[in-house]
């Protein structure tokens, strides 16, 4: 029996996570970076940033540094996510990462895994 998990974002209120990380070796594609300043914003979805859920998380985990700016990943399109999935980074005093939808959408993502993830998840 497949089991899956139906997430569906909604305008407000936004999503914030620290979760675990993914693949903090990888090489990944920017716009995530350590650099301060404003508001930075990261799509994900068809035609995004980054195709999926799992590479912009693997991607936002492995910056090195930590995160010093407040970044928003929008969810432009349902995902259908086959792994488990985890954020993390250290944070700076102006670092932070909400979680979405792009504006005008209420897109769904689907997480299909019936792996076990970490321990405390």
């Amino acid at each position: 029996m497949r089991h899956s998990l139906r997430l569906s974002l909604v305008a407000a209120p936004a999503l914030v996570l620290g979760l675990v990380a993914s693949n903090p070796s990888a090489t990944y594609a920017i716009p995530f970076d350590n650099s301060t300043g404003g508001p930075a914003v990261a799509t994900v979805g068809t035609g995004g940033d980054y195709v999926s859920l799992e590479a912009a998380a693997a991607a936002f985990s492995a910056v090195a540094g930590g995160i010093n700016r407040p970044w928003t990943m929008q969810i432009l399109n349902d995902l259908t996510e086959p792994n488990f999935i985890g954020v993390a980074n250290t944070f700076g005093v102006d670092g932070s990462l909400t979680i979405k939808p792009a504006p005008a959408t209420t897109p769904k993502i689907t997480f299909t895994s019936t792996a076990a993830g970490p321990a405390g998840f």
